[in-house]
């Protein structure tokens, strides 16, 4: 596992941001651009100009959050197996501390004072409380609060957290095993949907840690394999990342969509990460590789601003235009 294998998850890292912007410039511009209506038939409904704005490109962005928990769970799994299959929970839980939280704690007082002068409005206690302690993806009040994209933080503080159970399940039953029972709590929860949820969508439901869990393991799962020099998919990964893009995209087509949309992003993203960092015949520019891979190291400050600066670049534009 090289300094060039590193780098090679950093050009990753540009790919997941790069997505996820485009995705919520979508979102802004075309609102309704990923707003699902089925027939009773159960066939995918709209015109032309629908059905382009769900199949662009940019209407996938959303895999990039999925891709970023695939390689946060890679990283750390990576660090661990270096060191010795040795975790101190100390030092884990400071370098974790000092990596995410400062940023975050920085961008969201900054956010909350400019919240009366933005197009997001503002804010009440419980909303800057739960975001500051990293709690307000489990209330559906406040998951999008202040800055939508702060639930993912949240979120990955939580899998944190999860990281020590799932090194002892791995160490009593296998990493297979482990991550097994990440990937069986999500379908529980998929199952129980009707009677958790009363058949309404619920964000902090769907987007818990419980239902994205197995997200983050299948990137220690996917580590594990390669440190031991085992390929999950016994040399066709090429083959499964066309395969599972395919299901993806055409899934949309139909309601089942929704039940599936999250495992075939993760089974895209593993398939992609593997074929792209073990096969050395893959060939990418000097200069595109460089752009991709410094986009990435800049990643998570990016992630942290990207949404409320899209809104207000937005009401800007809509402005200058009333106004011509």
């Amino acid at each position: 596992m090289t300094n060039r294998h590193i780098a090679k998850i950093d050009f990753l890292r540009g790919i997941a941001i790069l997505m996820v912007f485009l995705f919520h410039a979508q979102l802004v511009f075309f609102p309704d651009s990923n707003d699902l209506h089925y027939s009773d038939k159960g066939i995918l409904q709209g015109g032309l100009r629908d059905l382009a704005l769900r199949f662009s490109p940019t209407a996938f962005g959303w895999t990039g959050v999925q891709l970023f928990l695939v390689i946060s769970g890679y990283l750390i799994h990576r660090n661990y197996l270096l060191n010795g299959s040795i975790l101190n929970a100390a030092i884990f839980f400071n370098k974790r501390f000092w990596r995410i939280y400062p940023p975050y704690i920085f961008v969201l007082f900054v956010m909350i004072i400019l919240l009366p002068f933005t197009v997001y409005g503002g804010s009440n206690l419980m909303d800057i409380i739960s975001h500051v302690f990293l709690f307000h993806n489990f209330s559906e009040t406040y998951i999008f609060g202040i800055n939508p994209s702060f639930w993912s933080i949240a979120l990955e503080a939580q899998l944190y957290l999860l990281y020590p159970f799932f090194l002892y399940v791995r160490h009593r039953w296998g990493v297979t095993q482990a991550f097994g029972l990440s990937l069986s709590i999500a379908v529980f929860l998929k199952i129980m949907e009707p009677i958790f949820t009363n058949q309404e969508y619920y964000n902090a439901y769907y987007l818990s840690p419980g239902a994205l869990w197995y997200n983050w393991c299948a990137g220690a799962l996917l580590v594990e394999f390669h440190y031991y020099k085992i390929l999950i998919f016994r040399g066709h990964a090429g083959k499964v990342a066309i395969i599972a893009t395919l299901l993806l995209f055409s899934s949309r087509l139909f309601p089942f969509h929704y039940y599936l949309m999250h495992l075939l992003a993760i089974l895209t993203w593993v398939s992609i990460m593997e074929w792209y960092l073990l096969y050395k015949t893959i060939r990418i520019g000097k200069k595109l590789f460089n752009l991709m891979t410094t986009l990435g190291l800049c990643s998570y400050s990016f992630y942290l601003i990207h949404q409320p600066l899209l809104k207000v670049l937005f009401s800007f534009y809509n402005q200058i235009v009333g106004y011509l």
